[in-house]
């Protein structure tokens, strides 16, 4: 179960709850669950009502700590985002490797298309040889090659408990969607400094995604 909780200043309209069922005692992959897609097509909506239709923008999805399902929300944003205003591209922003490797493949090829282009084009800029300093540089470097193509940008960060990456990240980004579990308050200072850390640095943070799957 997901839901948008909504900083009031930004006016982000309530994403409604969804509960994810299984298949066969198996979670089913994130396209095959009718709730759980129009949870992420009402998300996709209103980011693209605060960022702009016409326009190319980009936004950073953030969390505190690992395992709280933000490749998995930014990877179900994009497609999403992708079938309402494309082209949109996805960027794996974690040198140690995010969750998205594992969510792409299941995407079946050739549903993306759009004009005769990609509807959805996944980035991966890590390269053997690199260092956390020069794969940050090829990250920006992404999302400004596909900002200047006009594309949506959606972008997975580290956790912000474990790289400083997703602040910087922020701070460039035209805004930042948040993602943590139900029993936050667990962890109420972390995601408070978090939160602080952002103000700081005057990032716009357009919602909370609660994330109860």
């Amino acid at each position: 179960m997901s839901e948008l909780v909504t900083k009031p200043k930004e006016d982000l309209a309530f994403v409604p709850p969804h509960v994810r069922p299984t298949l066969n005692g198996k979670k089913p992959a994130i396209h095959e669950s009718a709730p759980f897609t129009e949870s992420f097509r009402l998300l996709a909506l209103n980011v693209r009502r605060l960022l702009g239709e016409g326009t190319a923008w980009s936004v950073v999805v953030l969390s505190a700590r690992p395992k709280e399902g933000r490749s998995t929300t930014a990877a179900t944003l994009a497609r999403a985002l992708s079938r309402l205003a494309p082209p949109v591209v996805l960027i794996d922003a974690d040198p140690d490797g995010s969750g998205l490797s594992d969510i792409v493949p299941d995407w079946h090829e050739g549903e993306e298309a759009w004009g005769g282009k990609p509807r959805l084009q996944f980035v991966n800029p890590w390269f053997p040889t690199g260092t956390p300093e020069t794969y940050l540089d090829r990250v920006q470097d992404a999302i400004q090659d596909a900002v200047d193509a006009g594309a949506k940008v959606v972008i997975d960060a580290p956790a912000c408990a474990t790289s400083s990456a997703g602040f910087y990240l922020a701070t460039t980004a035209n805004g930042v969607l948040y993602v943590t579990r139900p029993n936050a308050t667990k962890d109420g200072s972390m995601h408070g400094e978090v939160r602080a850390q952002l103000d700081l640095l005057r990032a716009r943070v357009l919602g909370v995604v609660v994330n109860e799957g």
